[in-house]
């Protein structure tokens, strides 16, 4: 049925007949939780009963088994820098500057401005996010503090993020003789000081 269709009696109280496969449902003896069937609304495929599933959808983020799980387990100070992996987040907005955006060669690039925000990725901690103009473009970049890049960026800038903007560094990407990783590097523009 189409939202355009009409269908008299839509909005009508459900009739005892039509509801009467929801009271033969069994009730969990413990939880008091339905327990019914839940099924694929496209393959029609059982697929767990409502109390589990509803349990589970309803479970704060990041705890398996009562235990909290970490998102990126990191060291303190580690090589981490390139930021977000090279995910671009399409339809939420900027996207996120990505190692495949940069090449060897040394390129400007602006900050517009900066704050520091929750980590969404690793719920308690802080990131600084640097909204930068690149090669024509606005993006977003997330510096977490195992990020070495923060630690240069403050040293040049400052440790007040939000007096950022305006200021120019160079971007470009090492990789590492060891293990072929690809790094985000920034350094100081000499010709803009």
């Amino acid at each position: 049925m189409k939202d355009t269709d009409f269908a008299f009696g839509n909005l009508a109280p459900p009739s005892p007949e039509s509801t009467q496969h929801i009271r033969d449902i069994p009730v969990h003896p413990v939880t008091g939780g339905c327990m019914g069937n839940v099924n694929c609304q496209l393959c029609r495929k059982e697929f767990g009963y409502c109390n589990e599933l509803d349990a589970e959808l309803n479970a704060p983020p990041n705890q398996e088994n009562g235990e909290e799980q970490e998102m990126i387990p990191r060291s303190q100070h580690s090589n981490a820098g390139n930021g977000n992996r090279g995910q671009n987040k399409k339809g939420s907005g900027l996207d996120f500057l990505t190692i495949d955006m940069l090449s060897s060669e040394k390129e400007p690039i602006k900050i517009l401005a900066a704050r520091t925000q929750d980590d969404t990725f690793r719920p308690g901690n802080q990131l600084v996010a640097v909204k930068v103009q690149f090669k024509g473009k606005m993006l977003l970049w997330n510096l977490r503090p195992n990020n070495p890049n923060l630690d240069i960026v403050g040293d040049m800038f400052g440790d007040d993020e939000t007096k950022w903007a305006g200021k120019s560094m160079l971007i470009f990407k090492e990789k590492d003789d060891f293990d072929n990783k690809e790094w985000m590097r920034v350094e100081a523009d000499e010709k803009k000081k």
